[in-house]
């Protein structure tokens, strides 16, 4: 019989592997056409619990890459799309993993914090990896649909994180490390009263929003 220990972290392990084969499916379907998405499902969740069951999966998954998971626990539940914010988590990761294809030792770092920026309360999700880092000439492109500088990658990954971000009223940004490797950060509005913050601040914000809804 297998330790009660092992027994639990594959129980555990298992449990999200279903959980997240689940979503995937769901949003394999919902996004078979780039520019048709579901409606939006606003709902209240812990981001701390999901971010651990994503990062369980890659983890679980081993290849020899190293995930360190940092997240605040003072921070506040976020009134989000559930299904695109793990979408969101798991394109920035699995993004992280392919980069790191072939590189010895490779190690993502996955950052979630709260924070209160221009008087607006958000959720800040960082993911970076000690890969080769963007080129010069794609850094500003990483984002565009079809996009990619990988053999197998489809360009699709960031354009639609970058597309959900964008439903939320969020921001996004790529850039290189100093020390070697890429980052991509997320801001995203903690919940309606923020978003409603940052249509005030700047207008143009919600006819983003309009057009993928």
């Amino acid at each position: 019989t297998m330790p009660a220990e092992e027994a639990q972290v594959l129980d555990r392990a298992t449990h999200t592997i279903v959980q997240q084969v689940e979503a995937m499916k769901e949003m394999v379907n919902a996004f078979s056409d780039y520019a048709r998405a579901p409606d939006m499902d606003f709902s209240l969740f812990d981001l701390d619990k999901l971010v651990h069951e994503v990062v369980d999966l890659y983890r679980a998954q081993g290849g020899g890459v190293e995930i360190v998971l940092t997240t605040d626990p003072t921070m506040p539940w976020i009134e989000a799309d559930m299904g695109r914010i793990r979408q969101i988590l798991h394109n920035l990761i699995r993004n992280a993993v392919e980069a790191l294809e072939g590189v010895p030792e490779g190690r993502i770092d996955v950052h979630v914090s709260g924070a209160e920026i221009d008087d607006v309360e958000i959720i800040q999700i960082k993911v970076e990896d000690n890969g080769p880092g963007f080129t010069l000439g794609s850094i500003n492109q990483v984002f565009d649909p079809y996009v990619t500088t990988k053999p197998k990658g489809t360009g699709l990954g960031l354009a639609i994180v970058k597309k959900l971000d964008e439903e939320h009223l969020g921001s996004i940004r790529a850039q290189n490390r100093k020390d070697g490797g890429a980052m991509i950060s997320i801001r995203l509005p903690v919940n309606d009263v923020a978003r409603e913050q940052i249509i005030a601040k700047v207008p143009g914000r919600a006819d983003k929003r309009r057009e993928h809804a």
